[in-house]
């Protein structure tokens, strides 16, 4: 009996013993700390999602640009002839997966900002960020015209900014090719063309241009200083 008592003290002092170490935050919910924005792998980690919205990359985009451009006056066929409004539902991925990656953008920008690193590997990253979320935005406002400009982490509890009006489509425009401007002067350059880099912000500067240009838009705000080829 004196053994079991003591067998029993001594595995009740391990299992107290081992709380610290078998109690873990939930493996399901995300870190969103200072300390883990401040560590360039999970930045990387993060920016690296951007590459599945593009062609080539992941499973993004695998109709690209040609489909949307059937379904316009930009390319008809012969036997398209129904032109007239459409109501797209709104749980389209068309409209939603968009602001998902926008969404991932702001936890982004917001996570740097409150990181201790230096100032230009923040800016980097904040220029990524930045990049992505108007190549989003861009592709939004080509098929919708005004929609919700947010560039904010927005509590999915807030219906008043979750189901708020939509923005008119020429201050779109001026945010995004604000981050397209940031995205120039702050992504650091390199050399793999494989990898997101400065020159592919210029790409997309370029590829905004003529479509900022078109009236209805705001124009003279194109790059001044950092439009065409440098």
């Amino acid at each position: 009996m004196k053994k079991l008592f003591i067998y029993g003290v001594t595995a009740l002092a391990m299992l107290t013993g081992c709380n610290d170490l078998l109690d873990k935050s939930p493996l399901d919910t995300f870190t969103n700390t200072p300390a883990y924005w401040s560590n360039t792998d999970n930045l990387d980690n993060q920016c690296n999602t951007f590459y599945n919205n593009f062609t080539g990359f992941g499973n993004g985009a695998s109709g690209g640009w040609f489909y949307f451009k059937t379904i316009s006056d930009d390319q008809v066929d012969a036997e398209s002839h129904n032109w007239t409004y459409t109501n797209v539902v709104a749980s389209s991925t068309n409209w939603s997966a968009p602001f998902t990656e926008i969404r991932r953008a702001n936890y982004i920008i917001a996570g740097v900002q409150s990181s201790s690193l230096d100032e230009a590997t923040k800016a980097h990253y904040e220029g990524l960020a930045r990049m992505n979320r108007a190549w989003e935005y861009y592709q939004l406002v080509r098929m919708y015209g005004d929609v919700q400009w947010i560039d904010k982490v927005i509590d999915p509890a807030d219906n008043e900014a979750l189901y708020g009006p939509r923005t008119d489509r020429d201050e779109v425009m001026d945010h995004v090719l604000a981050d397209i401007n940031y995205a120039c002067e702050h992504i650091t350059a390199n050399s793999n063309r494989q990898r997101f880099s400065t020159d592919m912000a210029y790409a997309m500067n370029l590829l905004l241009s003529p479509f900022l240009s078109y009236p209805g838009f705001s124009t003279g705000k194109i790059l001044p200083e950092l439009s065409l080829i440098r």
